[in-house]
């Protein structure tokens, strides 16, 4: 990423250590991930992927040793391939997506696809992907009596549990909850 975005040659790049070194931004990526892997869900690999390359961008950026200026990112207004990621997402909701994945599928790097993505979406991907999942699950809520452990499955969370955590984040109310008073 470094050679293809900034035009930085790694070969001659190190990054110190420096045991007092505190970034607070740096701690709570770390500690994101911490939590993260610590539910050992396998549903979470888009997340830390995306927490990983924060964490690997504040490192660069706050490491002394790295003398090359970082020329100015272009931003672009949007990304080409966007309806067939789209498409892709959509019928593959079920699946652990990687931005790697999407990445290739829209023919671009990590950074650009992150960009490309939030320019023309308005969000990140997988805050994106957490919304269509959240969608479909009302809609099999709302058509059916499905129980919520298939529901989950079916939406592409790793357990029940953590359906529930992350629909109750969204919508603000567990999905039995919402079940009740949707279908009433």
């Amino acid at each position: 990423m470094l050679e293809s975005e900034w035009g930085v040659d790694s070969s001659n790049l190190a990054i110190g250590c420096d045991l007092w070194f505190q970034n607070t931004s740096l701690l709570s990526i770390g500690r994101m991930m911490r939590d993260i892997l610590s539910l050992e869900e396998p549903g979470h690999r888009l997340l830390l992927e995306s927490l990983g390359t924060a964490a690997g961008m504040l490192l660069l950026d706050a490491s002394r040793s790295v003398e090359a200026r970082r020329p100015s990112v272009r931003h672009h207004a949007g990304l080409s391939a966007l309806p067939r990621v789209l498409d892709y997402m959509h019928s593959h909701l079920a699946d652990n997506i990687g931005l790697a994945e999407l990445a290739t599928l829209a023919g671009c790097s990590l950074q650009h696809f992150k960009r490309g993505f939030k320019a023309s979406t308005g969000q990140p991907p997988h805050r994106f992907l957490m919304d269509l999942r959240i969608k479909r699950a009302q809609a099999l809520l709302a058509e059916n009596d499905l129980p919520l452990a298939q529901i989950a499955l079916e939406c592409g969370f790793s357990s029940q549990s953590h359906f529930t955590v992350a629909f109750q984040r969204l919508t603000g109310c567990s999905p039995a909850r919402w079940r009740r008073t949707t279908v009433g």
